[in-house]
């Protein structure tokens, strides 16, 4: 996975998530009344688990093993309003990446990604080291009727982590934070500012967090927006979730009191926004009370309208398990990317790979496009390569910039001719035959000569494998019972095949080898050789 592999897939993972958003917008506003505050911040859960899927539902990178089943060149769109937006998105980002690949410059957006999103994580890391370094300062809550009133609540929340309560000049307004060792922040002098009605509302409201594990979800969603800091609509959606989380932490507090005290609850809320409690500054590691202002108008309808009834919690769940199944259905089916070329290459110049693997490794060092579907036959003593493409005019530039690799050709992709090369396997170059019991009869008869060459010039292979390497190159007739032996500080190789003759040309076209001679095989010579090892250079002491 390069870096450009992975700045695109962040393109992607970007364009889907407007479709999320759209659907999350579109649900909550439909069933605005039948909703409850729970199940309306769970609906943002989709979002980040899309945005957490990022190399999951996009393949970048073509597979090596265990390819993706054989099927249709493209996929036909399903109808509906999601896939309108899937569509829309989609084209953002396709003609986005098209743009890019036209002047060339994926090696420029990742590093300029990689800028922004540091960038971004150096004000996030400041901005809770200097509330950490503020609430250093502070010192524990010490009144005792305080303190036993944080206790009742926290037995009535049924919480099993303490909740150290710090009094500190740093906070404006009651909040929580940390994650592993959690902190309720107050204002110094709060406690004995506000009743002890509403000092329980606050007490409540902050273990509902708490409990709800906001700090953690925090954390998360704010690791995701960083890496998607280039989305302004992330950005822009960022309050809307803040006020969902602050409504289904009241509807969780409110659970814990009787009506009365819900309307007390309510009044809370008004007190702390209407005295110099404005809401706590932005840090990615904390929740308050009264974090965004804006949503007050809207929590107080809602502790009106307080409780809901259970049909609310059942229509709740099954709108957003409808909206999972129907956003990844559609998200698997956007991404799946539409080929419309075959691709054919092979190696070139000293690369002689074997195996697949070898070939692919070198592949993936240069491509720059999404491909799927890699496979390998051998071709002439190679090892040729071919995959699928939607960009072959951006992949051949790409080929051309591998000394290694050589373009062959790219064939428009008919449905025949997918299916075709899906069903093909990735084979491999076949390895040096050896003699094996009762084989003499077989194979005595299929070759005629015995040739024997040398390497040449400033080439000296020292095993076996890296001068049959070479001799693979460029041979191009049946041969087989490979076999070396040291002679006069070189590797000399010796090999049966039918035809000499094309085998002596063959050696001609390589600088590296030399053709020594060809001797008729009888029976003795054939048992000789056959009997005889794959030698290498002795090693120097």
């Amino acid at each position: 996975m390069t870096l450009g592999h992975f700045v695109q897939a962040l393109l992607d993972a970007s364009a889907d998530s407007l479709i999320v958003v759209a659907a999350i917008l579109t649900l909550q506003r439909l069933f605005r009344k039948w909703l409850t505050p729970q199940w309306r911040y769970a609906l943002w859960w989709l979002l980040l688990l899309r945005l957490l899927l990022l190399f999951v539902v996009i393949p970048i990178e073509p597979s090596f093993h265990n390819p993706p089943p054989a099927g249709v060149v493209s996929v036909a769109p399903e109808q509906g309003v999601l896939h309108s937006v899937a569509t829309v998105s989609r084209t953002f980002a396709d003609e986005a990446r098209r743009r890019v690949g036209q002047v060339d410059t994926w090696a420029f957006l990742g590093p300029a990604w990689c800028l922004g999103a540091l960038g971004l994580a150096v004000v996030m890391a400041i901005q809770s080291l200097r509330l950490r370094r503020a609430v250093s300062s502070g010192q524990m809550l010490k009144d005792q009727a305080a303190l036993d009133l944080l206790e009742t609540c926290r037995s009535t929340m049924r919480l099993r982590t303490w909740l150290v309560p710090v009094e500190t000049r740093a906070a404006t307004g009651p909040l929580l934070m940390g994650v592993v060792r959690p902190k309720l922040l107050l204002p110094s002098g709060f406690v004995q500012r506000v009743s002890r009605e509403q000092l329980g509302h606050i007490f409540l409201h902050e273990l509902a967090h708490l409990r709800r594990a906001d700090i953690w979800v925090g954390w998360l969603m704010n690791v995701l927006f960083v890496m998607h800091w280039f989305n302004p609509v992330l950005w822009l959606i960022r309050r809307r979730i803040l006020n969902d989380r602050e409504c289904a932490c009241d509807a969780t507090a409110l659970k814990r009191l009787d009506a009365p005290e819900q309307i007390a609850y309510g009044r809370t809320l008004l007190d702390l926004a209407q005295h110099a409690f404005p809401p706590a500054r932005w840090s990615p590691g904390m929740a308050s009370i009264l974090e965004t202002s804006s949503n007050l108008q809207r929590r107080i309808e809602m502790i009106t309208a307080f409780p809901r009834k259970r049909m609310a919690a059942i229509v709740g769940a099954a709108v957003t398990l409808a909206l999972g199944a129907v956003c990844l259905s559609t998200l698997a089916a956007s991404t799946e990317i539409k080929y419309t070329h075959l691709v054919v290459f092979e190696p070139a110049g000293d690369f002689h790979p074997s195996t697949p693997r070898e070939l692919l490794d070198v592949f993936n060092g240069v491509c720059h496009v999404p491909t799927g579907y890699f496979r390998t036959a051998p071709q002439n003593g190679k090892l040729v390569g071919s995959i699928c493409a939607n960009q072959p005019e951006r992949l051949q530039k790409d080929l051309a910039e591998e000394p290694r690799l050589k373009w062959i050709k790219a064939d428009p992709l008919t449905p025949e001719l997918f299916t075709t090369h899906s069903a093909r396997r990735q084979e491999s170059l076949p390895a040096p035959q050896s003699l094996s019991p009762g084989a003499h009869s077989t194979f005595k008869g299929a070759y005629t000569h015995l040739v024997t060459f040398k390497p040449v010039g400033d080439f000296r292979p020292k095993t076996p494998r890296d001068l049959l390497t070479v001799f693979n190159g460029v041979c191009s007739v049946p041969t087989g019972y490979f076999r070396t032996r040291p002679q006069d500080g070189k590797l000399f190789g010796s090999i049966c095949t039918n035809d000499p003759e094309n085998l002596k040309k063959n050696l001609a076209k390589e600088p590296r080898l030399e053709f020594i001679n060809a001797t008729a095989l009888t029976p003795k010579t054939f048992e000789e050789h056959a009997a005889r090892k794959q030698e290498s250079l002795p090693q120097k002491l």
